[in-house]
C-alpha cells in the first residue's frame, strides 16, 4: 500500500460560524441538537429550536471538531454549535470514506491535553492510501466496508456467548457506543435488528474499543 499526505484545507473547507450559543441557550426538547467539544453524547449538548447550519442536498454532511478534546464528529442533521468548535464541510461526501479520513486524522493529532488543538490539526499532513499518485477512494471504501462486517460478526458473536442475543437495545445505548468509535452508529442505521438488542454500557465496552485508528495503525504496519 502506498501512502499520500493531504493538507486539511484539501479534504475539508472551515465555515464561519454566524454566531455562537451559549449553554445557558440550550434546551432539552428543542429541535436541533447544539454540539460543544465535549466528547460525551457525540459532543451533543443540548438541543434548540434554531439550526445555524442545515443539512440539505446542497450541504448533506458536516464534520464538527472539539478543539479541546480533539474530537471529530460527522453531523447529517441540522444542528448549533457553542464555542470551542470548529465546523467542516468536506469535500467528500462519502460517508465510509470520510470515516477512514477522520480516523487517519485524528491519529496524528497530537494530545495537547486541555488546551486547544486546532492549530495543530490545521497543520496535519492526513495520511491516505493512494493509487498512481491519486487518493485510492476504492480501497478506502472497501476498508470501511469490511470492518463494518467484521464489527457485526464479533458483536453476534459476543451476544450470543454472553447470552444477550435476544435482548432489547434502545437508541440511548447506541449513542454510547457511537460516542466511542464511529463504526458502532454506521452499523446501527444500516442494521435495524440492532435497535432491538437491550445492553448495558459494560456490554458496550468490548465493541468501543475497537476504534479505527487502531485498525488503521495495523493497517500500515504491512
Amino acid at each position: 500500500i502506498e501512502w499520500g499526505e493531504y493538507k486539511v484545507e484539501d479534504l475539508f473547507d472551515l465555515l464561519k460560524i454566524p454566531y455562537l450559543l451559549s449553554k445557558e441557550q440550550c434546551e432539552r426538547n428543542g429541535i436541533y441538537p447544539v454540539y460543544s467539544s465535549e466528547s460525551n453524547n457525540g459532543g451533543i449538548i443540548g438541543y434548540t429550536n434554531e439550526a445555524l447550519f442545515i443539512c440539505n442536498e446542497t450541504n448533506p454532511i458536516y464534520v464538527i471538531f472539539g478543539d479541546h478534546t480533539r474530537t471529530l464528529n460527522i453531523v447529517n442533521k441540522s444542528f448549533s454549535v457553542l464555542d470551542n468548535v470548529k465546523v467542516l464541510r468536506p469535500k467528500i461526501e462519502n460517508y465510509k470514506i470520510l470515516l477512514f479520513i477522520l480516523s487517519s486524522w485524528k491519529k496524528q493529532i497530537p494530545n495537547l491535553g486541555y488546551a486547544r488543538h486546532w492549530k495543530a490539526a490545521r497543520n496535519i499532513r492526513i495520511e491516505l492510501p493512494i493509487q498512481k499518485g491519486k487518493i485510492d477512494f476504492k480501497f478506502m471504501e472497501s476498508f470501511i466496508a469490511e470492518l463494518e462486517a467484521q464489527r457485526i460478526a464479533e458483536l453476534e458473536a459476543y451476544l450470543t456467548l454472553t447470552g444477550l442475543k435476544n435482548t432489547n437495545l434502545s437508541k440511548e445505548d447506541a449513542i454510547y457506543v457511537a460516542t466511542n468509535t464511529y463504526i458502532i452508529d454506521e452499523i446501527i442505521e444500516d442494521n435495524d435488528y440492532l435497535l432491538n438488542m437491550n445492553l448495558t454500557k459494560d456490554d458496550w465496552i468490548y465493541v468501543s474499543q475497537r476504534v479505527y485508528p487502531k485498525d488503521l495503525a495495523a493497517l500500515k504496519a504491512r
